[in-house]
C-alpha cells in the first residue's frame, strides 16, 4: 500500500473512532465512502488534521490518534463548518452554511479568537451565506469561490470588497489557491483552470485539464504549503458526489491522479506534509 494511501485510510479511521467508537482501520475506500459524517477537512501548521463533522471539531495527529472531540458550538462556531482553511499565520478559518462570517480559529485551542464579515457586492449577497470555498493571502487577501454564484470574489482582510470575476467568466467554481501573488480557481463544468491577477481578478491564463476517466468535474482543491506549484484537486463525476483526487503540478501544469486513490466520495483534500488526505 503506498503511502498516500496509508495516510487516507488512517485519517478515515479516526473519523470512524469519533463517530462509533471502533477500534482498527479502513482497508476499503468502498468502506470509507459509506461515512456521511465528515464534511470538511484541513491539515494545520502544527501537523495535526482538522475535520467538522455532525457539528463536532476533530484534531487527528498524523499516526491517526484522534486528539481531540471538540463540540463545535463550545468553541464558537455556531454549527458543522462547510470549510476549514489554514491561515497562513496558523490557525484556522471556518465558514459556515447559511450564515456569511469567517471564523477564526486559534491553532492550539481551535477556540474562535475573530471574526471577518466579508462585504459581499448586491449582487452576490445570496452567495456569501452559501458553502463555498475560501484562501487567504500572507497579506491578509480573503478570496471566496461562490459555486453556484460563478464567480470568485476578492476581499482585504478586514471584509472590505475589492473586485469579482465577471458576469459569465465560470460556469460554476470551487477550488481556489493562491501562488505568489497569483490566484488560481477552477472552472467547474469547462474543467479548467484559470489564474487571475491578485489584486484585479484579470485573467492571466486558462489551463484546460483532460475531462475523461469519468470525472470531468472540478471540486475542492488545496495547494502544498512549501510547494504551491503542486496541488490536490477532486475531479468528480456528474452528480458532484463519487469522483478521485488528482495532482496537479509543474509549469505548464499537467494532471496525474494518485496510485491507488481509486474513486470514492472525496468531501474535501489536503496535503498532510508531502501526502494527501481526502
Amino acid at each position: 500500500m503506498s503511502r498516500v494511501r496509508r495516510l487516507q485510510v488512517l485519517a478515515v479511521g479516526a473519523m470512524l473512532l469519533a463517530l462509533a467508537a471502533l477500534a482498527g482501520a479502513l482497508w476499503s475506500s468502498d468502506r470509507a465512502a459509506q461515512i456521511q459524517g465528515p464534511v470538511t477537512l484541513v491539515a494545520t501548521a502544527g501537523g495535526e488534521l482538522w475535520v467538522g463533522a455532525d457539528e463536532r471539531l476533530w484534531r487527528v495527529g498524523a499516526d491517526g490518534t484522534l486528539r481531540h472531540d471538540d463540540d463545535l458550538r463550545a468553541l464558537g462556531v455556531p454549527g458543522t463548518p462547510a470549510t476549514l482553511t489554514r491561515l497562513p499565520q496558523g490557525g484556522v478559518v471556518a465558514s459556515v452554511r447559511h450564515d456569511p462570517t469567517l471564523y477564526l480559529l486559534d491553532a492550539a485551542s481551535a477556540r474562535v479568537v475573530g471574526r471577518i464579515r466579508p462585504q459581499w457586492p448586491a449582487e452576490l449577497a445570496e452567495h456569501g451565506s452559501r458553502a463555498i470555498h475560501v484562501a487567504l493571502h500572507p497579506d491578509g487577501r480573503i478570496a471566496i469561490a461562490t459555486g453556484g454564484g460563478h464567480a470568485v470574489a476578492l476581499f482585504a482582510a478586514d471584509g472590505r470588497f475589492i473586485a469579482r470575476t465577471a458576469p459569465g467568466f465560470y460556469r460554476y467554481t470551487n477550488g481556489l489557491w493562491w501562488a505568489g501573488d497569483a490566484l488560481w480557481t477552477s472552472d467547474t463544468n469547462r474543467t479548467q483552470l484559470k489564474r487571475l491577477d491578485g489584486g484585479t481578478l484579470a485573467l492571466q491564463e486558462t489551463v484546460q485539464l483532460e475531462a475523461g476517466h469519468g470525472t470531468r468535474f472540478l471540486g475542492p482543491a488545496r495547494e502544498h504549503a512549501r510547494r504551491p506549484d503542486r496541488v490536490a484537486i477532486v475531479r468528480y463525476a456528474n452528480g458532484m458526489t463519487v469522483g478521485r483526487v488528482a495532482v496537479v503540478e509543474g509549469q505548464p501544469p499537467q494532471e496525474r491522479a494518485l496510485d491507488g486513490a481509486g474513486v470514492f466520495e472525496p468531501h474535501d483534500v489536503d496535503w498532510l506534509g508531502d501526502d494527501v488526505v481526502a
